[in-house]
């Protein structure tokens, strides 16, 4: 029997990093907790370039292995568990977070039955709202008040450490476990776009403040597990709803009673 290795089934992403070397320092601290897996979107730098490659060699190995997304919907394709990195605060941030402890946990249980991913922001600004819509939790890594913000090499490498660990005190392996049609977040990403037109052409949702209640929504579906075919109706409904609020009745349909 092929056992599983989690931490191979977890992806490192970074939205629109600026600073190569920061680029390079992530991919050194990859390696050091064995994880492979770096996805880079909309990168403001050159991934390959000297500043990038100085960390050591087998940082090389990984940046070389990168792949290199203009989209966080590309960078979630096959994705089923997503998890964001935040030092700020907010009512919908709080409500799902987590402790490092607690993710590492969390995506390595995913990580065992299909693809995880952890997002890191920016360096300057971090991820922002619309980047959170996407995720499961955010994991908050403790710091002093005074100077909460981390450098983004240090985060991934606390964040990595604490997922190494986690793989390291499992008692036994895992077998793999049966496969199941779940719907990816690229997918989610995809229901949550449409369902945003849709409440906003009924005017449920303000606006000026979309996320309000779109983040609550997305959590929700996140809870569902939904598989693609589940996915595949919820979209159509929305799809159905924008209709009939731009049209003022629902399109003809050969199936309906």
């Amino acid at each position: 029997m092929v056992m599983v290795d989690p931490l191979g089934n977890i992806r490192i992403i970074l939205v629109r990093p600026k600073f190569a070397g920061n680029v390079g320092a992530v991919a050194r601290a990859m390696a050091n907790m064995n994880l492979q897996q770096l996805c880079l979107v909309a990168p403001q730098c050159d991934p390959l370039s000297p500043d990038a490659r100085k960390p050591g060699v087998r940082a090389g190995a990984i940046l070389e292995a990168a792949r290199t997304v203009q989209t966080l919907r590309d960078a979630l394709e096959s994705v089923t568990y997503t998890v964001a990195t935040s030092c700020r605060g907010g009512l919908y941030r709080m409500q799902i977070e987590v402790t490092p402890r607690d993710m590492a946990a969390r995506v390595l249980t995913r990580a065992r039955i299909g693809q995880a991913a952890i997002l890191f922001g920016p360096e300057d600004s971090g991820l922002t709202n619309e980047d959170l819509v996407n995720c499961d939790a955010v994991v908050r890594i403790p710091s002093s008040p005074t100077y909460p913000s981390l450098n983004l090499a240090q985060a991934v490498l606390i964040v990595a450490y604490e997922l190494f660990l986690a793989a390291a005190d499992t008692e036994k392996p895992v077998p793999p476990a049966a496969p199941v049609d779940r719907a990816d977040a690229a997918t989610l990403d995809r229901l949550m776009g449409k369902y945003r037109t849709a409440l906003l052409k009924i005017g449920y949702l303000h606006p000026e403040n979309p996320e309000h209640l779109l983040f609550p929504l997305r959590a929700v579906l996140g809870r569902a597990a939904l598989t693609n075919a589940e996915a595949r109706i919820l979209m159509g409904m929305a799809q159905q709803m924008e209709s009939f609020a731009r049209q003022g009745a629902p399109p003809n349909r050969s199936d309906s009673p």
